[in-house]
């Protein structure tokens, strides 16, 4: 629960970028190696229904999922200037598999999806930057507002 904060400190400076590989601790990398090893003896399908059935309390698996999200703020920002376009435009695609799979395996909290949370701020420069002739499995979730349903446990994807 602390290396969220340590992303927070590390995006405040203007400019950073990607945590994950220029500024992570190895401890915390340690920590998520143990955790991935331990993640492995559970059965995932039986695990996804407990999960499904007690998405209230599900706290998001990826320690770096705030950083990834900050990281898309970038691309966005990158993009919208037409800087890094092909860059950011292939990391912004990267990120949309990746959030859809977190939620495919609910490895993610719902709170994610708060109104005010920067994953939905991403959401809302993405969505201007992509325009609306733009579709992805992504896209369909958050234009249809069926990240509501995950946060039921009841989205299926």
């Amino acid at each position: 629960m602390v290396e969220p904060s340590d992303i927070a400190e590390f995006y405040k400076v203007k400019g950073r970028r990607d945590y994950i590989n220029n500024r992570r601790s190895e401890h915390y990398k340690k920590l998520e190696k143990l955790l991935a090893e331990v993640g492995k003896c559970k059965d995932d399908n039986s695990n996804i229904e407990s999960k499904k059935q007690n998405v209230d309390v599900i706290l998001s698996e990826d320690a770096c999922f705030w950083a990834r999200v900050e990281d898309a703020l970038i691309s966005c920002e990158c993009l919208s200037k037409d800087e890094n376009e092909y860059s950011s435009r292939q990391d912004l695609i990267e990120f949309e598999k990746y959030v859809v799979n977190l939620m495919k395996n609910y490895t993610v909290s719902p709170e994610i999806f708060f109104p005010k949370s920067s994953l939905m701020e991403w959401w809302r420069r993405y969505e201007e930057i992509k325009c609306m002739n733009y579709n992805s499995k992504l896209t369909e979730i958050m234009r249809k507002y069926r990240y509501e349903l995950y946060a039921k446990g009841k989205l299926e994807l």
